[in-house]
């Protein structure tokens, strides 16, 4: 590709790219809620990378990229409606640009969980659009991951304690992970990455709802609070200031 793109009296790849920048910058703003204003970036471009454009050519540009992303099916800025000839030659360019620099946008693929929820969150939070193409051939990542050694005997008794039933909502177990035997998971109260212990004093039988409610729900220290008050095993119990069990 030449150093000149065609379209809005040849704009260059590093003005495109610049454009772009930009362009995430705000929608990355306005996904997230923060306040921003159009104007500021359209005069920060003018005044570097795009000082040879007017600010009605940047306001055009940026309702390019537009046009671009929802045809990418991804979001766009509602202040820069989709509008505007994207030529064919700049085109592929905004694309790659776009790609390039989305590495931290909220639908950009990860393989860290974390990221993963917190991207979701945002995008949850926006339109239902149409369906994303996703990747039919996503790229593989290896990390390190620190696991704890945990007694047999003990997971053995919680569940067997716990029979059929969720001990957090008593549900029966949603179905059979042997014939005759129920599925539920052992969870830890206190995690082990939390200096829990691996006892049956700080476990329990929970149904897959329960334990995902543990670890994911926005309430879900209020959840834990009740599975003390629920299963008297469970200890050290939490105590109030003047030392006396809250939960009896």
């Amino acid at each position: 590709m030449s150093a000149e793109i065609e379209g809005q009296s040849d704009w260059s790849q590093a003005e495109l790219d610049a454009a772009v920048v930009a362009y995430l910058q705000m929608l990355r703003h306005e996904l997230e809620g923060t306040a921003y204003v159009k104007a500021h970036y359209n005069r920060q471009l003018r005044e570097s990378k795009l000082a040879s454009r007017s600010k009605g050519s940047v306001e055009m540009r940026m309702q390019n990229i537009s046009a671009v992303m929802m045809e990418l099916k991804l979001p766009f800025i509602s202040g820069y409606l989709p509008k505007g000839q994207v030529g064919s030659r700049v085109k592929p360019f905004l694309i790659a640009a776009i790609e390039s620099h989305s590495g931290n946008m909220p639908w950009a693929a990860t393989s860290d969980p974390k990221i993963l929820d917190d991207r979701v969150g945002v995008m949850l939070t926006q339109p239902l659009v149409e369906a994303p193409p996703g990747n039919p051939t996503p790229k593989r990542s290896t990390s390190q991951v620190t696991v704890y050694e945990r007694s047999p005997a003990v997971k053995a008794w919680v569940l067997k304690h716990a029979g059929p039933y969720c001990e957090a909502c008593h549900a029966v177990a949603p179905f059979e992970a042997q014939p005759g035997i129920p599925y539920l998971e052992v969870h830890h109260v206190k995690p082990l990455s939390e200096n829990g212990e691996d006892t049956i004093e700080n476990a329990v039988a929970l149904c897959p709802n329960c334990h995902r409610r543990c670890h994911f729900s926005h309430a879900r220290a209020e959840f834990i609070a009740e599975l003390y008050y629920k299963i008297p095993r469970l200890l050290p119990r939490p105590i109030d200031e003047s030392g006396v069990d809250i939960y009896i």
